[in-house]
């Protein structure tokens, strides 16, 4: 499997493993963008839609689109506008957009949402000290990992190999 962390970046999961739910974009998607349930734009849909976040530490990350409908994906795009398929790993190994840059990514390292629309960062618990805010704002980095990097990153824009974890979310 070590492989497959090699090669270059592709569509899709990492390995046949991840469990992967077919869902429909809120807007356009990049590829490997962590991405979160919102309501359907189209009120006859069946399911919600989803769509990618610019909110640090966002606990109600669903996975991360690795592919899009055939004939319409691009090599940048798992959607290139709403209502159309996305491919999105819930749990499993895929490929994730990452900032790495300002804090240095390492195998193992958790992974939560960043102001920045479809990026991955590192976690941050250095914020935790003893006033009640921040153990707060330490507590929700900790609940809003939504996967571990399996690779390394120094660089803003990355894409890495990660492991998805099946979140619990929350009620907001």
């Amino acid at each position: 499997m070590s492989d497959l962390f090699r090669t270059v970046v592709r569509k899709g999961t990492i390995n046949d493993n991840a469990i992967v739910e077919v869902l429909i974009s809120d807007e356009a998607i990049d590829l490997w963008s962590p991405v979160i349930i919102v309501a359907p734009a189209v009120t006859a849909d069946n399911l919600p839609d989803v769509e990618p976040i610019a909110v640090l530490n966002t606990p109600t990350v669903i996975g991360i689109a690795v592919g899009g409908e055939v004939g319409k994906e691009t090599t940048v795009l798992a959607a290139s506008a709403a209502d159309e398929n996305v491919r999105v790993v819930t749990f499993g190994f895929a490929k994730c957009k990452v900032n790495g840059n300002s804090v240095n990514i390492a195998i193992g390292d958790g992974l939560v949402t960043t102001t920045v629309d479809g990026r991955a960062v590192k976690v941050d618990y250095d914020t935790a000290d003893n006033v009640a805010g921040n153990i707060n704002t330490a507590i929700l980095a900790a609940v809003s990992i939504f996967a571990k990097a399996c690779q390394a990153s120094t660089a803003d824009g990355d894409i890495i190999a990660v492991h998805v974890r099946q979140t619990g979310g929350t009620s907001v």
